[in-house]
């Protein structure tokens, strides 16, 4: 097993929505980390709205 530091798990993490999104995938992230919304606004990565009601 691998043990990955935070930090580079959540460079994996938006690399991969980059990637993704990249390619055509519609994405959102959705986080309760200020700083984690902060670097996501800047890479243009939608942001999910927690506190919208939701819908099924």
């Amino acid at each position: 097993m691998i043990h990955l530091d935070s930090s580079v798990a959540l460079a994996l993490h938006l690399a991969s929505c980059t990637y993704l999104a990249g390619h055509g995938q519609r994405i959102a992230l959705a986080s309760y980390d200020r700083r984690m919304n902060d670097v996501v606004r800047a890479m243009d990565i939608p942001l999910h709205d927690l506190e919208a009601p939701h819908t099924a």
